[in-house]
């Protein structure tokens, strides 16, 4: 720990002096250096959408998944605004079938991360696809396998 000119307080990474759980006593930590490598691999590796559960970390912004019914209205309600856009770009005929997973990320607004199998009403194709939301005025998905 040390004090800036400016008066603030930093508190450095294995700090002897205060720990994370002394502030808030819930049990969390804050990443450590391999859980930060292994976060941003799985960052790099997937966009956003294959990231692994970090258990017991605090760290505001992650990217963490999220567990949810086969009714959740606003993963759906998302999806299909990625599949709208989708059609709308690659002047197809998509449906939703199944979410697979989702993952979200708390900032200003949240941003899902959806993984989603659709089926093209045209041809009866099915495949798998991403779209990632932070809200309506920004929307894409693409295809990832058929």
């Amino acid at each position: 720990m040390k004090v800036l000119e400016n008066g603030i307080i930093q508190i450095e990474a294995g700090d002897p002096y205060i720990s994370d759980d002394e502030l808030y006593e819930d049990g969390k930590h804050s990443m450590t250096d391999e859980e930060w490598k292994a976060y941003c691999k799985q960052l790099d590796e997937s966009q956003g959408f294959d990231v692994g559960e970090f258990p017991n970390v605090f760290h505001y912004g992650l990217i963490r998944p999220i567990s949810f019914k086969g009714d959740d209205k606003d993963l759906i309600y998302f999806t299909n605004l990625g599949i709208a856009h989708y059609n709308e770009k690659e002047v197809a005929c998509l449906k939703l079938v199944e979410i697979l997973k989702a993952n979200t990320q708390p900032c200003s607004p949240y941003i899902f991360y959806i993984t989603f199998e659709a089926e093209d009403a045209s041809t009866g194709e099915r495949g798998t696809y991403q779209t990632k939301e932070p809200c309506v005025f920004f929307v894409q998905a693409f295809k990832i396998s058929s």
